[in-house]
């Protein structure tokens, strides 16, 4: 019973009065499939061309962020500034001064 069921079953001979060009894709098919994988390519390209250039910005961010830290490091290592009396109001120093 089971090999009814698994045995291939013969497919029909094509009917001879169905014209194969109706059928099958032709030129028209194989232009749009053709034009299709051509955008498909062309995105992919662009799509590797932003990662990288994301990959390439995090890793300058990433850069920079090490240096800040490495300034900040060093700073922090020479004598901070004591802090000193606050610049009274009428001072040039408080920022109103004359314009």
């Amino acid at each position: 019973m089971l090999w009814q069921l698994i045995a291939a079953t013969p497919s029909p001979s094509p009917s001879p009065n169905v014209n194969q060009d109706l059928v099958t894709p032709g030129v028209w098919g194989f232009a749009v499939t053709a034009a299709v994988m051509v955008a498909v390519i062309l995105l992919i390209v662009d799509m590797v061309r932003r990662m990288r250039r994301l990959n390439y910005r995090s890793e300058i961010r990433a850069r920079l962020e090490a240096e800040a830290e490495a300034a900040a490091a060093a700073s922090t290592d020479v004598t901070a500034p004591q802090p000193g009396p606050a610049p009274a109001a009428g001072s040039p120093s408080s920022g109103r001064g004359r314009r």
